[in-house]
């Protein structure tokens, strides 16, 4: 009877411990996740942003302007105005980090957990690529359970891994970053990319998404519109 009530001692104090005893909190399908992310602001359809990438390479500051075109389901471009070339890689890097919900079109699922940051709770994915050419071949996300938005993930690309951490803010209704932090510790880089200027609903065409090396030479120029009135 001494053993049996010892054993009773054992797996609650295995289970306060979040031991074998404990019970797993159910972590959703990849299905599930990208459906409740596409819940988020679910009248916006496009948008246009004005961008400024306060850049730090091996201590050296440098400003940078762009222009981000986002449109769903998960298309995304970002038009750098004065990227120097040594930096195109890192601009596709942060290209990459200016669109989270890319990951879910191009990444399966190969491990999921639930887990804590700053007193929130995650979703955190384990992805890997779809496809050989997808790149980076792996990476990580973290899902935020309360409001379906990411407010982080990891890029392991093959010459370096970056990180980079999101702020939301409330524009016109519509929950959108607000302040992207990214860091490429390998090579001593980092970045905050703060959006600003917001366009919602702005007409985009499909060859606005084009790579300049495919865009037809009379391709139209991309027509920008301020909304008539902010909607959720």
């Amino acid at each position: 009877m001494r053993r049996r009530g010892v054993g009773v001692v054992m797996a609650v104090l295995a289970a306060l411990a979040g031991g074998p005893a404990a019970a797993q909190e159910r972590v959703p399908g990849l299905e599930e996740i990208v459906a409740r992310m596409r819940q988020v602001n679910p009248s916006l359809q496009t948008f246009v942003s004005e961008q400024v990438v306060d850049l730090n390479v091996v201590g050296i500051p440098i400003r940078l302007r762009s222009t981000i075109y986002a449109a769903r389901p998960a298309r995304y471009k970002i038009v750098f105005h004065n990227l120097p070339g040594f930096l195109n890689r890192a601009g596709d890097a942060f290209a990459q980090a200016a669109r989270p919900e890319q990951l879910i079109e191009d990444y399966r699922v190969v491990a999921a957990d639930v887990v804590v940051e700053n007193t929130r709770k995650m979703y955190h994915l384990i992805l890997r690529g779809r496809r050989p050419e997808v790149n980076p071949p792996s990476g990580e996300m973290w899902v935020d359970a309360q409001t379906w938005v990411v407010p982080k993930m990891v890029l392991s690309y093959e010459w370096a891994v970056m990180t980079a951490t999101y702020a939301f803010a409330d524009r016109q209704g519509h929950l959108v970053p607000d302040v992207i932090t990214v860091a490429i510790p390998r090579y001593r880089v980092s970045a905050r990319m703060i959006f600003h200027d917001y366009r919602f609903n702005v007409p985009l065409g499909n060859d606005v998404f084009v790579p300049p090396r495919q865009q037809p030479p009379d391709a139209p120029a991309v027509q920008e519109r301020r909304p008539d009135g902010p909607g959720r």
